[in-house]
């Protein structure tokens, strides 16, 4: 690596990479993002800021952990799910963007202040968690035969 290099070049760098492994040139730009705490618009605004050494010794190494088959929410431990941002691991399965339609799906469907529901299976918490942040009134409880998912689910997404 040179001595400096900017957040342009170090994707420079991995889209290359990625292209060279097969991987989706999204996931670099998904590394980047979480690794720095930015949404994309963030990522476009920062792309000449300088890299650290220490900043992109990470990020390599993200890059080709997610080259060897790691999904890159489980090497950044984090997921976005419904606007939220859940703890995953491989104790869990990452949520799905299909999965937020079920919870478009319960809430309009529901629009009462009453209403319990239990969340089995809740692995990360995401649609459990989700479902009582948008309707705080509500009743639930998540439940999981795993007891590493449930702690998992326990780590509160940031809103």
């Amino acid at each position: 690596m040179a001595d400096r290099m900017n957040v342009f070049e170090a994707q420079k760098w991995a889209f290359s990479f990625a292209d060279d492994h097969g991987m989706e040139r999204s996931t670099i730009d998904m590394l980047i993002c979480g690794q720095m705490d930015w949404d994309v618009t963030h990522l476009l605004m920062h792309y000449r800021d300088e890299f650290s050494k220490e900043d992109f010794e990470v990020f390599r190494q993200n890059v080709e952990k997610c080259a060897e088959g790691i999904p890159p929410q489980y090497v950044l431990s984090k997921a976005v799910f419904f606007k939220r941002t859940f703890f995953v691991n491989e104790s869990t399965l990452i949520p799905r963007v299909e999965t937020e339609d079920l919870v478009e799906w319960i809430l309009h469907d529901n629009p009462g202040a009453d209403a319990e529901f239990l969340d089995i299976g809740t692995g990360s918490g995401a649609i459990g968690l989700t479902l009582k942040a948008e309707k705080p009134l509500w009743k639930g409880m998540l439940s999981d035969v795993s007891s590493e998912a449930l702690e998992v689910a326990k780590k509160m997404p940031n809103d």
